[in-house]
């Protein structure tokens, strides 16, 4: 053979090799998973989180967690190819290490510690293409508020049921049909039906907009003593309490037999949101923004012990009318390229519970809270992390906040309500909470890049007392030996680890 053929036939194979790479089969089983995990002493009796929930920042507010997501290629299709496909996927998800909370890293407590979150089967190239479908559970939104941690477009997460997905270019939809009765009636289970869907365009590389709406519905079934029921002639105050079948016998003297028979009733929920992202544009690299409004599902019965007898309060359609509406935005902008990035997002929720007009609760209140994160690139790997945020919650149903260690003699003139409904001295808690650091980023800059090793300090000023998880006894009986100082300010350091894997 000539130089110029074993040239010539060298290249090809070459070519052909680099062809055959191409075109290699995917592995047929592969993993992710994300975690956190972080050490945060705390000299002034908290559990080591520095206020209550991430409407405050999802940093230093968090636990420790972890998920490992597993997917088996169960049929594979030629690379390049319309053949159809198939595969398997599952997440493990576990908040206990060991120690690292107070479970140990044990499973005693399966339901709270250990979860199977996620098991589905997926196929495509079946009957029409481009279309993913999919039974199982699932785990849909699009982008999120990563400073918060918030999902404002999740849909179906509490659903198994079939799905069908169709993308193509810049356009993607999914409808849904299922069944969330093991979600919502656990451990009674009885079917509520759902169905819905959301879709997606990408207009430009400079703007996406997003819908998407779930709706439940659960029938009566005449016999099931599942099936959602109504006690008819139930107060609401009663019924917080824990005293309608006192009340009724007190009205209605006789035997056990008088108390009412339930009514069979139907129940419904919904949730609905729009999405919009837009970014590229100037120092503006990225912005979510979204709209949600959900109705609560109502719950399902409780037990009253009257006279040693136990009896069943179906409540039905006395927590049927719990509405929220929400919105928020988080914005990524580039200050100086490759030395100062920002974030700045913001929050707002109002929950209504048309039936509960008379005692504070987390479904009849407003809570806003605006948050701006600077990170400082001293080189590619080390950054400095600022934060900062506000909060104003306020309780539509009167005082839910104790602002002071003897609150009640800062209440109603030191005149003490065993009756009322009202917790503390105040409708309103006001947070700030100021966090700042050290980062190690191997991968590089950028606020959201993993894996990150942190040291923080993270300080919080509350108009509530003690206004984080702590280990105080709020009782002013007076032989509680655990009292504990006027408490507004709380500070905790941190070393954190986070990563996607």
């Amino acid at each position: 053979m000539s130089a110029g053929l074993r040239r010539t036939a060298a290249a090809l194979a070459l070519v052909a090799g680099f062809s055959a790479f191409a075109d290699t089969a995917p592995d047929r089983v592969n993993g992710s998973g994300y975690f956190r995990l972080m050490e945060r002493p705390d000299f002034q009796g908290g559990t080591n989180q520095l206020g209550y929930w991430n409407l405050y920042g999802r940093l230093l507010n968090e636990s420790p967690f972890a998920e490992f997501n597993l997917f088996v290629n169960l049929l594979q299709s030629t690379p390049g190819t319309e053949e159809p496909w198939a595969r398997l996927g599952m997440r493990v998800a576990w908040t206990g290490f060991r120690t690292a909370s107070e479970n140990g890293g044990t499973l005693g407590n399966l339901t709270n510690d250990f979860q199977v979150k996620h098991f589905f089967l997926e196929a495509g190239n079946i009957f029409l293409k481009n279309v993913t479908w999919r039974f199982g559970t699932f785990d849909l939104y699009y982008n999120d508020l990563g400073l918060y941690d918030f999902r404002p477009s999740y849909v179906f997460l509490d659903t198994l049921g079939l799905g069908a997905t169709y993308a193509v270019d810049n356009l993607d939809f999914t409808l849904v049909v299922g069944d969330c009765g093991w979600q919502y009636r656990y451990p009674n289970y009885d079917t509520i039906f759902t169905t819905g869907g959301r879709a997606r365009v990408r207009f430009s590389t400079h703007f996406e907009l997003g819908v998407g709406a779930q709706v439940r519905y659960e029938p009566t079934v005449a016999g099931s003593q599942f099936s959602p029921y109504s006690t008819p002639g139930v107060s609401y105050a009663d019924y917080l309490r824990g005293e309608v079948v006192q009340n009724f016998f007190a009205a209605h003297p006789g035997p056990a037999s008088l108390f009412p028979n339930p009514i069979s009733s139907s129940a419904s929920s919904f949730t609905s949101f729009l999405y919009m992202g837009f970014g590229g544009l100037g120092p503006l690299q990225w912005d979510n923004f979204y709209v949600q409004v959900q109705k609560f599902h109502p719950q399902g019965p409780k037990t009253e012990t009257y006279q040693g007898l136990p009896y069943t309060i179906y409540a039905t359609n006395i927590t049927n009318k719990r509405y929220e509406l929400s919105t928020g935005t988080q914005a990524q902008f580039t200050v100086v390229p490759k030395i100062v990035d920002a974030a700045v997002a913001g929050w707002f929720q109002y929950d209504n519970d048309q039936d509960n007009t008379i005692a504070p609760s987390d479904n009849n209140r407003i809570a806003t809270s605006a948050l701006l994160r600077l990170q400082f690139y001293m080189t590619p790997v080390v950054h400095w992390l600022t934060e900062g945020s506000v909060a104003h919650e306020a309780s539509l149903n009167g005082n839910a906040y104790r602002n002071h260690a003897d609150s009640i003699f800062q209440n109603t003139a030191g005149v003490p309500d065993s009756r009322g409904f009202q917790f503390g001295d105040s409708s309103v808690r006001n947070t700030v909470q100021m966090k700042a650091g050290l980062v190690l980023n191997p991968s590089g800059r950028g606020i959201f890049a993993r894996p990150s090793i942190r040291i923080l300090y993270g300080l919080q000023y509350s108009t509530q007392q003690a206004a984080y998880g702590n280990g105080f006894v709020s009782s002013l009986n007076q032989f509680n030996v655990f009292t504990g100082p006027e408490r507004h300010w709380h500070s905790v350091a941190a070393i954190e680890a986070e990563g996607w894997f």
